[in-house]
């Protein structure tokens, strides 16, 4: 049975003693008892098959921490959901044995993990090319980043003990997770050895990045491929001016992993490569891109897309005792018919990283991950190149981190057709605006300063806020307030503006100030009387006093009272009116009016009743005499001087009309009686001077004429009613003879 347990240690060993996250291998039992706290549940070996999710699960040898001997072994069956990976990270918290954790010593990890994965879902043999690495790690390679990842429905976590060096061990203790498989694995053709020598090749589809066309890539050696037939000039092996800034490369890039890649070594790396046109694969690919472009004006629908896909990339300095780490990475490009072009970056797992400061690995250089133009933009991923990251690591955490929202660890999306890289639109930073700068008035306690919200405009970006440093209210002092906007991930957009606290120099403005008349019989008791201050304008409390105050007696005539306002800092302003007291003449029938009497200052009006007219002796009234207008339509064969002469032995004259109502009363009066005549004069002649005026010499105010043409037609000046279907007004000749209408006053 031992024997069987150490041949399958010997075929999947992939054990690693301690995690990158170890500085320190001799910490208390408190500090990582305190640690592991959150990490729920913990399992020892043999308690049965274990479903995993992302929340951690701890695994440990059995009696963990107790010690135990050589040659013995324990497992446990892990579970992983379709479409997962699961995640192991050994913690080495705890000493695995004394002669181990001596810095520098030559022994080798004596303790080790076989694997076994299932069969179920063997996408790819990177199960078995991953599961059959085999590295062993000593306290000087301890910086060594562990984190194994495996695509299977089922992994097998078996602790083995190895005889050789005859120690007690305190056994092992690991984090299980499992999260989503990000690489896609579409890629149908193959490339191995030293790629360099395979050259470019066209793609089926026109796709875009930093505004030129492209149809060929170069796939390079070094993590890279190129646009075009734009060789990186890999194919004499790592060289450290490789790793320059992207900006220094020249050439159009997209870098998923710049670093000195050494195809030619051992651990039989691997690029699948393909374009992608089945509709079931591309709508993969078009969800992942809509989900972290959500403000698109359309969804976007891909028309092809090129898959790169790095296996097991080895590199010239990560060779820990005759064993090369490897890192396993993607790129997808995806493109509308060269309308829109997107890229897919995704990180199955980086297993050796880059920056230290030892001779090893890109000999202290930082990895570089993103795009380049021939023209020197760039964009690199943040812990990539020069910007900070993780202590020295660099790039080595991009396959836990994503660029998306909720995070898809190891993935990161960006379009790339534009004159700049985009990243998803959840990381846009909302725009806000800020209220403008406020001055406010100093009474001598500060000021109450109010405003509005900042406006925020984020598209359709989800945002927190806008919140700012200071609440509207007293302000003591002239201060800068500042309000943000962040979005998903933190990022603000800051505004800011400028509370200014100006001393009082204006006075209160008080008044109107108007007089107050009142009867003397209306005064309150002891003759006094009570007023309303004046009011006043400023923008500081203020104070009014008014001389003789508001409840003061007041005599029979004409009072001065002044006022004055007073703010807080002194500053007043004065204004005077009169308390006018008046004897009511009306009152006891001493007013001679016949019917009514209005009291006022000093004397008295008298007035009539609905009906009555003041006679001219201002006392006596006499009835209204009511006139009522009336109309004559009369048939006869008159000149317009003739009509105007029968009407006036009648003592009535020609009709003036001035007014739309007249008009209507005269055509009902010609439309429903019977008439010889066809059309009547009335009151209305031209002037020499063109203008149309009624026998008062008036100019007619109101006109109904067939056409604007009847007022300026030679020789016809006088005005008729001409009986056709609508009986308009026309302009005629004043000789001619027609009916006329004539008007009288009469009275009621």
């Amino acid at each position: 049975m031992i024997t069987m347990l150490r041949t399958l240690a010997l075929l999947f060993l992939m054990v690693v003693c301690v995690t990158s996250d170890t500085r320190d291998s001799h910490q208390s039992y408190s500090q990582v008892a305190s640690r592991q706290k959150r990490n729920t549940p913990t399992l020892d070996c043999e308690s049965g098959p274990l479903t995993i999710s992302s929340v951690p699960t701890i695994i440990q040898s059995q009696g963990y921490p107790i010690p135990y001997l050589d040659d013995t072994d324990c497992s446990f069956d892990i579970i992983v959901g379709s479409g997962k990976v699961v995640v192991i990270k050994f913690l080495g918290e705890y000493d695995i044995d004394d002669s181990f954790w001596s810095f520098g010593a030559e022994e080798l990890c004596c303790d080790y993990i076989s694997l076994d994965d299932g069969e179920i879902l063997k996408t790819t043999d990177i199960i078995d090319k991953t599961l059959t690495s085999c590295v062993y790690y000593n306290q000087a390679d301890a910086e060594y980043y562990m984190q194994f990842v495996f695509f299977s429905n089922s992994v097998t976590a078996k602790f083995v003990t190895d005889s050789s060096n005859n120690v007690v061990h305190t056994g092992f203790k690991a984090e299980v997770t499992e999260r989503d498989a990000v690489l896609l694995l579409y890629g149908n053709n193959e490339l191995k050895g030293e790629l360099a020598n395979d050259g470019a090749f066209a793609v089926s589809f026109t796709f875009t990045m930093y505004g030129t066309q492209f149809d060929k890539v170069y796939i390079n050696e070094d993590g890279v491929i190129t646009l075009g037939e734009q060789q990186l000039n890999d194919a004499s092996g790592f060289a450290t001016s490789h790793l320059d800034p992207l900006s220094n490369i020249g050439k159009d890039v997209i870098s998923m992993f710049l670093a000195d890649h050494a195809f030619s070594l051992v651990g039989d790396p691997l690029v699948k490569y393909g374009v992608v046109t089945e509709t079931q694969k591309l709508s993969e690919i078009d969800t992942i891109i809509n989900d972290a472009f959500p403000c698109l004006d359309n969804p976007y629908v891909g028309t092809a897309a090129l898959v790169v896909t790095y296996i097991r990339a080895t590199f010239h300095g990560a060779d820990i005792n005759g064993k090369r780490l490897t890192n396993s990475y993607e790129v997808i490009i995806t493109s509308n018919s060269g309308l829109d072009t997107y890229a897919i970056l995704n990180y199955h797992e980086i297993r050796w990283h880059s920056g230290d400061d030892q001779p090893k690995g890109n000999a202290g250089l930082p990895a570089r991950v993103g795009f380049a133009a021939s023209d020197g933009r760039a964009y690199e991923l943040p812990c990539s190149g020069q910007l900070p990251c993780s202590g020295h690591q660099d790039v080595i955490t991009i396959d836990d981190d994503s660029n998306l929202n909720p995070k898809v660890p190891g993935r990161y999306v960006f379009k790339i057709d534009g004159n700049e890289i985009e990243k998803p639109q959840h990381l846009s930073v909302p725009t806000i605006e800020c209220p403008m700068d406020i001055t406010a008035v100093d009474c001598g306690e500060g000021a109450d300063v109010s405003w509005n919200d900042p406006a925020v405009v984020s598209d359709c970006i989800s945002y927190t806020g806008p919140t700012c440093d200071r609440s509207p209210g007293v302000f003591p002092a002239s201060a800068t307030v500042t309000c943000t906007a962040s979005n998903d991930m933190g990022e603000a957009a800051p505004c800011s503006f400028q509370v200014t606290l100006q001393e009082d120099m204006t006075p209160p403005q008080i008044g109107p100030c108007d007089d107050i008349t009142v009867a003397d019989q209306d005064l309150g008791p002891g003759d006094t009387l009570i007023y309303d201050d004046p009011p006043y304008v400023d923008e500081c409390t203020t104070s009014v006093n008014c001389n003789p105050p508001s409840g003061s007696p007041f005599d029979i005539g004409s009072t001065e009272v002044t006022c004055t306002a007073t703010d807080l800092v002194g500053l007043t302003d004065t204004c005077t009116f009169m308390v006018i007291v008046d004897v009511d003449e009306c009152a006891g029938n001493n007013d001679n009016c016949e019917q009514t009497c209005t009291n006022t200052p000093g004397s008295f009006v008298c007035g009539c009743n609905p009906g009555f007219t003041l006679d001219s002796d201002g006392s006596t009234c006499h009835p209204h005499i009511r006139l009522c207008k009336m109309f004559h339509v009369m048939d006869g064969d008159l000149t317009f001087d003739q009509a105007k002469t029968a009407c006036a032995g009648n003592n009535k004259e020609l009709a003036a009309v001035r007014k739309a109502t007249t008009n209507t009363q005269l055509v009902n009066i010609i439309q429903t009686n019977v008439f010889v005549s066809t059309s009547f004069w009335f009151g209305a002649s031209k002037a020499p001077t063109g203008d149309w005026l009624y026998l008062d010499n008036s100019v007619v105010c109101y006109e109904n004429w067939l056409s604007i043409s009847e007022l300026n037609e030679a020789g016809m000046d006088c005005g008729q009613f001409w009986s056709s279907s609508t009986i308009e007004w026309t302009s005629e000749d004043c000789t001619d003879k027609k009916g006329y209408i004539c008007e009288e006053y009469k009275m009621l």
